[in-house]
Formats: C-alpha cells, structure tokens, sequence
C-alpha cells in the first residue's frame, strides 16, 4: 500500500489543473457549472475539516450529476425520434433551405437524433474518466497529505507535536484518562514510547 502521506507530484500537479481548467471551460455550458461549484466546495470543506471524506461525497454527487444529465439527454432524444411531429418539423426546416437539403430522407433524420444519444453518452464518459484519472486519482493517492496540507502544498504544516489537552483546571480523573488513552495508542503501535513519555510529560505539568 502506497503512502498517502506525501505531497504530489509534479505531473499529478498538471493533471488536476487541466481537469480544473476543462471544468472551468465547461462552465460555459452552464450544465459545467453545478459540477464545478460542487468541486469548490468539496476542496473548501476539506480544508475547513481536514477531512478527505468531503471530497469524497463531492465524487458522488458528480457522479450522480452526470448521470442525470446523461439520463435527461436520452430520454428527450428518444421522445424526439419516436415523435412523428418533432420529424415532419424538422423535415420542414429542411427544405428551408433552397433545396439544398433536399437529399435528407427520413432515414438520415433517424440518424441523425440517434447521434444526439451517442454524443452525450460519449461526452459522459470522456467527462467521467477526466475526472476519474485527472483529479479523483491524483487525490486520492495523496489523501492524508491535502487533507491538512491542501493540493498544492509541498510543505507539512503538522510541526509533529501532539495536541494534548493543557489546561490548570483539569481533574485528576481527566489526567489519568488522558494518559490511558495515549497509553492504548502506544500500545497498538501508532505512536512510539518515546512519543508517549513526551505527551506524558506535557500531560503532568
């Protein structure tokens, strides 16, 4: 298992900006702006939290999004190809053009709407693997790092110290649960002894 505790990479750098830059360029489109305000906010919770699992629900509700859009799109598109109406209309439109268009038949038309439910279902997943191996990825192999340090940080801000609890007024009772509880961290390997007589000792004075 890889360490998540480390900053990213260079290359990991340039593939979430040119996922942010193409959500950015998305938002043009309007149907771009929910996924990229969603985005926004994961990384503002995660932040405020220092908790990767904001980004996490952000995945979900992307993903969700997507879907949806994608859902939307074909469902209009088989009403249109299936609405004898929306053909003879859009056969009218044609001959519009001085008989330049003439040559369409009604075959052509077919094909043509069925192009309008391949193009979202591409632009779906071309969406959903930049997202996936542009930004998700990069991430989420670095998760413990940019959840207290951010994405584009290359310096810890965790000086390593133990944030133990250093207050005049606190009880006996309060002091010895404090010190068997880093005593039960010790003992399950996650901090070393010496790091316990540390905290010990900050816990004492």
């Amino acid at each position: 298992m890889s360490n998540t505790n480390t900053p990213m990479s260079g290359s990991e750098l340039t593939k979430v900006l040119i996922f942010l830059g193409l959500s950015l360029i998305l938002c043009f489109s309007f149907l771009g702006i929910p996924a990229f305000l969603v985005i926004l906010f994961g990384l503002f919770a995660m932040k405020r939290s220092q908790d990767f699992s904001a980004m996490e629900i952000s995945f979900k509700i992307i993903s969700g999004y997507l879907k949806i859009l994608l859902f939307v799109a074909i469902v209009v598109s088989i009403i249109a190809l299936t609405d004898d109406n929306y053909l003879q209309c859009y056969d009218n439109r044609l001959d519009c053009y001085d008989g330049y268009l003439d040559f369409f038949t009604d075959i052509e038309i077919i094909l043509f709407l069925g192009v309008c439910i391949v193009s979202p279902t591409i632009v779906y997943f071309l969406y959903k693997t930049a997202l996936k191996y542009l930004f998700i990825n990069p991430l989420r192999n670095h998760r413990d790092w940019v959840e207290i340090n951010g994405i584009f940080s290359n310096k810890n801000n965790d000086d390593g110290e133990f944030d133990v609890i250093k207050t005049d007024k606190l009880k006996p009772y309060s002091v010895a649960d404090e010190l068997q509880k880093w005593a039960k961290l010790r003992d399950d390997g996650h901090i070393t002894n010496e790091d316990f007589e540390k905290i010990k000792q900050k816990i004492l004075n």
